[in-house]
């Protein structure tokens, strides 16, 4: 096995209840080809040699690799690895675990190896239903944010029930359970399909803005701020990345490839005339930069007044490294107009374009 596999062997058999009791390597017995880009199989414990657990485990860009396992008791674990970490084996440290913007899950997790982490879930925790039905996972560890696609963990885990359940069965001398649903048996394939990958690529940018946003709600520390999870997001701003309210009104972030326009100019005019298209009444709108902290800021402005009143939207739109665009969209009562009053009645002051866009900056370029 590689290294990283190697570790899961290691971490998933030496952890119980996410204490380290005694150190039992594993080997894979059986390679198991789970639904996407998930890969894993069937692990039996050299010592004893019975069955260990099943495991499976998915890459990301960033270098990390998610690691999910299920035990012989149907005890399961999270893990993640990273070569290029080096953690001190058996310290505990507590995380912040964001699913789809909503409420956060606070825990903690262990350093099995000096990269490897892992954090145990009991079957009927609430960690347990998060992960398995939503598609996006952000993990604030001290300052450092990760974020995670978990595009078809539902299926992974019922995959690596019915993977346990068939190793207990050949165990006990029993022919494997058949499902019902199963599907019939293939040659497993190794490479994703291109729509996979597309599928794979479109949640890690996602992701990526989730990251970002949560980097400005502690940036720019708007009041009663929070991520929308994807049922609260108003059908405006649906498909605009992650989208976030306050006291101040809607924002949202989102990541434009750089066939969205040759600079960000062309960029915000296109989101201008997008507005202008949807407007049945008066439009208005201005388009300036700013430079802060070393970035050129495209601002865009857009102001629709029709006979249910008047709908401003603010952008904001930084280059992004190396190609692509990060645009900030505010929209509200108080979505900001350079410190001036918006007329509304609400008794939270609008947030300055010159403190917004100072932590737009942060939050689009902190370190990962």
């Amino acid at each position: 096995m590689g290294k990283i596999r190697f570790a899961l062997a290691i971490a998933t058999s030496v952890l119980t209840s996410g204490t380290l009791v005694q150190e039992a390597r594993a080997a894979q017995t059986r390679s198991v080809q789970f639904f996407g880009l998930w890969q894993g199989g069937e692990f039996t414990n050299d010592q004893t040699h019975q069955f260990s657990h099943c495991g499976a485990w998915a890459s990301y860009k960033s270098g990390i690799t998610m690691h999910v396992s299920v035990n012989r008791g149907y005890g399961w674990t999270l893990g993640f690895a990273n070569p290029a970490w080096n953690l001190n084996p058996g310290a505990n440290f507590p995380l912040v675990i964001t699913f789809d913007g909503a409420a956060p899950w606070t825990g903690t997790a262990t350093a099995a190896l000096s990269n490897f982490a892992t954090i145990p879930m009991q079957p009927d925790s609430t960690l347990v239903g998060l992960f398995r039905s939503a598609r996006l996972m952000g993990i604030k560890v001290g300052n450092q944010t990760f974020g995670f696609a978990l595009d078809g963990t539902s299926r992974l885990m019922v995959g690596l029930s019915r993977c346990v359940a068939a190793a207990l069965a050949v165990e006990r001398g029993e022919p494997p359970p058949v499902f019902a649903d199963a599907p019939p048996p293939v040659t497993p394939v190794r490479s994703a399909t291109p729509a996979q990958e597309y599928r794979t690529a479109e949640l890690e940018l996602e992701m990526a803005a989730t990251r970002i946003a949560t980097n400005l709600l502690l940036q720019a520390k708007l009041p009663n701020a929070r991520l929308l999870s994807g049922t609260e997001t108003p059908a405006g701003l649906k498909g605009r990345g992650a989208v976030w309210t306050s006291d101040n009104g809607l924002g949202a972030v989102e990541l434009l490839p750089a066939s969205t326009g040759k600079d960000p100019q062309q960029v915000a005019s296109n989101m201008l005339s997008g507005d202008a298209s949807q407007c049945k009444g008066d439009f208005a709108s201005s388009r300036s930069s700013d430079l802060v902290d070393g970035k050129i800021v495209t601002k865009a402005n857009s102001l629709c007044t029709d006979s249910s009143g008047a709908r401003t939207i603010r952008y904001f739109i930084l280059q992004a490294d190396p190609s692509g665009y990060v645009v900030y969209a505010l929209t509200g009562p108080n979505a900001g107009n350079s410190g001036a009053s918006s007329g509304s009645a609400s008794t939270t002051p609008p947030m300055r374009d010159a403190d917004f866009q100072t932590a737009a900056v942060k939050a689009a370029f902190i370190p990962k």
